[in-house]
Protein backbone atom coordinates (compact mmCIF):
# COMPACT_ATOMS: atom_id res chain seq x y z
CA UNK A 1 0.00 0.00 0.00
CA UNK A 2 1.44 3.38 -0.96
CA UNK A 3 -0.05 6.14 1.13
CA UNK A 4 0.72 9.64 -0.12
CA UNK A 5 1.17 10.96 3.41
CA UNK A 6 3.65 8.27 4.37
CA UNK A 7 6.06 8.23 1.52
CA UNK A 8 7.69 11.27 0.04
CA UNK A 9 9.37 9.39 -2.80
CA UNK A 10 12.61 7.57 -3.36
CA UNK A 11 15.03 10.27 -4.53
CA UNK A 12 17.87 11.12 -2.13
CA UNK A 13 16.95 14.82 -2.29
CA UNK A 14 13.34 14.23 -1.17
CA UNK A 15 13.98 15.27 2.41
CA UNK A 16 15.57 18.50 1.20
CA UNK A 17 12.42 19.19 -0.81
CA UNK A 18 10.21 18.31 2.15
CA UNK A 19 12.24 20.64 4.37
CA UNK A 20 11.49 23.52 2.01
CA UNK A 21 7.82 22.56 1.82
CA UNK A 22 7.55 22.60 5.61
CA UNK A 23 9.08 26.08 5.75
CA UNK A 24 6.50 27.28 3.20
CA UNK A 25 3.48 26.26 5.32
CA UNK A 26 1.86 29.19 7.07
CA UNK A 27 -0.37 28.78 10.13
CA UNK A 28 -3.57 28.83 8.08
CA UNK A 29 -2.33 26.09 5.74
CA UNK A 30 -1.17 24.02 8.72
CA UNK A 31 -4.57 24.32 10.39
CA UNK A 32 -6.30 23.30 7.14
CA UNK A 33 -4.07 20.20 6.90
CA UNK A 34 -4.75 19.26 10.53
CA UNK A 35 -8.51 19.72 10.10
CA UNK A 36 -8.49 17.66 6.89
CA UNK A 37 -6.82 14.78 8.71
CA UNK A 38 -9.17 14.95 11.69
CA UNK A 39 -6.47 16.16 14.05
CA UNK A 40 -8.16 19.39 15.09
CA UNK A 41 -11.83 20.15 15.59
CA UNK A 42 -13.66 23.29 14.56
CA UNK A 43 -13.26 26.01 17.17
CA UNK A 44 -10.22 24.37 18.72
CA UNK A 45 -7.41 26.85 19.35
CA UNK A 46 -3.86 26.27 18.20
CA UNK A 47 -1.57 28.89 19.69
CA UNK A 48 1.11 30.65 17.60
CA UNK A 49 3.82 29.06 19.73
CA UNK A 50 2.30 25.65 18.98
CA UNK A 51 2.48 26.30 15.23
CA UNK A 52 6.13 27.32 15.58
CA UNK A 53 6.95 24.25 17.69
CA UNK A 54 5.17 21.99 15.18
CA UNK A 55 7.14 23.35 12.25
CA UNK A 56 10.42 23.08 14.19
CA UNK A 57 9.64 19.48 15.19
CA UNK A 58 8.70 18.58 11.60
CA UNK A 59 12.00 19.97 10.35
CA UNK A 60 13.90 17.92 12.92
CA UNK A 61 11.97 14.77 11.97
CA UNK A 62 12.87 15.31 8.32
CA UNK A 63 16.53 16.03 9.06
CA UNK A 64 16.89 12.99 11.32
CA UNK A 65 15.07 10.56 9.03
CA UNK A 66 16.94 7.89 7.13
CA UNK A 67 13.92 7.27 4.91
CA UNK A 68 12.16 9.60 2.48
CA UNK A 69 9.19 11.33 4.06
CA UNK A 70 6.62 13.80 2.85
CA UNK A 71 6.29 17.22 4.45
CA UNK A 72 2.68 16.40 5.33
CA UNK A 73 3.65 13.21 7.15
CA UNK A 74 6.25 15.06 9.21
CA UNK A 75 3.84 17.88 10.03
CA UNK A 76 1.15 15.41 11.14
CA UNK A 77 3.58 13.55 13.39
CA UNK A 78 4.92 16.87 14.72
CA UNK A 79 1.37 18.05 15.48
CA UNK A 80 0.60 14.91 17.47
CA UNK A 81 3.94 15.13 19.31
CA UNK A 82 3.32 18.77 20.24
CA UNK A 83 -0.26 18.31 21.33
CA UNK A 84 0.69 15.30 23.45
CA UNK A 85 3.48 17.38 25.00
CA UNK A 86 1.03 20.12 26.02
CA UNK A 87 -1.55 17.51 27.14
CA UNK A 88 -4.10 18.33 24.44
CA UNK A 89 -3.99 15.00 22.61
CA UNK A 90 -4.36 11.57 24.18
CA UNK A 91 -4.75 8.00 22.99
CA UNK A 92 -8.54 8.32 22.72
CA UNK A 93 -8.13 11.33 20.45
CA UNK A 94 -5.47 9.55 18.38
CA UNK A 95 -7.99 6.80 17.68
CA UNK A 96 -10.34 9.36 16.10
CA UNK A 97 -7.98 10.71 13.42
CA UNK A 98 -7.96 9.66 9.78
CA UNK A 99 -6.37 6.39 8.74
CA UNK A 100 -4.03 8.28 6.41
CA UNK A 101 -2.73 10.30 9.38
CA UNK A 102 -2.31 7.12 11.45
CA UNK A 103 -0.48 5.46 8.56
CA UNK A 104 1.90 8.42 8.39
CA UNK A 105 2.57 8.44 12.13
CA UNK A 106 3.19 4.69 12.30
CA UNK A 107 5.42 4.70 9.22
CA UNK A 108 7.53 7.48 10.74
CA UNK A 109 7.78 5.65 14.07
CA UNK A 110 8.58 2.20 12.69
CA UNK A 111 9.29 2.28 8.97
CA UNK A 112 6.54 -0.37 8.68
CA UNK A 113 3.16 -0.10 7.07
CA UNK A 114 0.00 -1.47 8.62
CA UNK A 115 -3.24 -2.27 6.85
CA UNK A 116 -6.46 -0.38 7.45
CA UNK A 117 -7.76 -3.53 9.17
CA UNK A 118 -4.82 -3.43 11.58
CA UNK A 119 -5.55 0.22 12.31
CA UNK A 120 -9.15 -0.74 13.11
CA UNK A 121 -7.73 -3.18 15.69
CA UNK A 122 -5.72 -0.35 17.25
CA UNK A 123 -8.74 1.95 17.36
CA UNK A 124 -10.83 -0.70 19.12
CA UNK A 125 -8.09 -1.71 21.57
CA UNK A 126 -7.51 -0.23 25.03
CA UNK A 127 -3.76 0.14 24.29
CA UNK A 128 -1.68 3.21 23.57
CA UNK A 129 -0.23 3.46 20.07
CA UNK A 130 3.27 2.49 21.20
CA UNK A 131 1.99 -0.54 23.13
CA UNK A 132 -0.12 -1.60 20.16
CA UNK A 133 2.75 -1.18 17.67
CA UNK A 134 5.05 -3.26 19.89
CA UNK A 135 2.43 -6.02 20.07
CA UNK A 136 1.78 -6.00 16.31
CA UNK A 137 5.48 -6.09 15.46
CA UNK A 138 6.04 -9.00 17.87
CA UNK A 139 3.07 -10.83 16.37
CA UNK A 140 4.48 -10.33 12.88
CA UNK A 141 7.85 -11.72 14.01
CA UNK A 142 6.27 -14.91 15.32
CA UNK A 143 4.42 -15.42 12.04
CA UNK A 144 7.54 -15.11 9.87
Amino acid sequence: MNNNLELGGSKPSINALALEEIKDFDNQALRALFEEEGLVNAGEVIKPEDFEAIKTRALILEQDSDKPLSAKASLIRAYVDRMQFVNKFDTARLKEISNSALHAIIYMKTGDQFSDQELELFCSSPMSLDEWIDGRLKARETIH
